[in-house]
């Protein structure tokens, strides 16, 4: 059996966006094979290390480097939709439900809009609607479910 640890891949794959009413959603992330005439958006590609053994999962350091070229692209950007719909930001969320203690702390951190993310991964909204806008608040119900649900101390 071939060892591919620490190997480097390209991954590739297209945001697939579909038509909401008067505007257009990302949906999903499909690799190229599966892409139809309704992907309209260019394709994505990355240079992917796999995980060395004894070092960090993939996941959480593919989540590191998301959030960083995230910021990177968005920093000046005042749209939340805008920013959210980004391609590193949609990639975060689709590496799903393994990330969320990563997402939490990084909330703690430094707080930013991964709200989003974390109620589209866990379907869930800890929020009281009184507190939407407040992003203060709103990082304080997300993190107090996070110790609820015994993913962050």
């Amino acid at each position: 059996m071939t060892d591919w640890s620490g190997s480097t891949f390209q991954i590739a794959y297209a945001p697939l966006l579909t038509t909401v009413g008067a505007g257009w959603t990302l949906g999903e992330f499909l690799p190229p094979q599966q892409q139809s005439s309704r992907t309209t958006s260019p394709l994505v590609t990355h240079d992917v290390e796999t995980p060395i053994p004894g070092g960090p999962s993939f996941v959480i350091a593919e989540f590191q480097r998301l959030v960083s070229e995230w910021r990177d692209a968005t920093q000046f950007q005042s749209s939340l939709a805008l920013s959210t719909r980004h391609s590193a930001y949609q990639a975060i969320v689709h590496l799903g439900a393994e990330i969320v203690p990563a997402l939490l702390r990084e909330l703690k951190r430094e707080p930013g809009p991964w709200f989003v993310a974390l109620r589209e991964i866990t379907g869930v909204d800890p929020v009281d609607p009184v507190h939407r806008g407040n992003m203060q608040a709103m990082a304080a119900a997300w993190l107090k479910w996070g110790r609820d649900n015994g993913l962050i101390t």
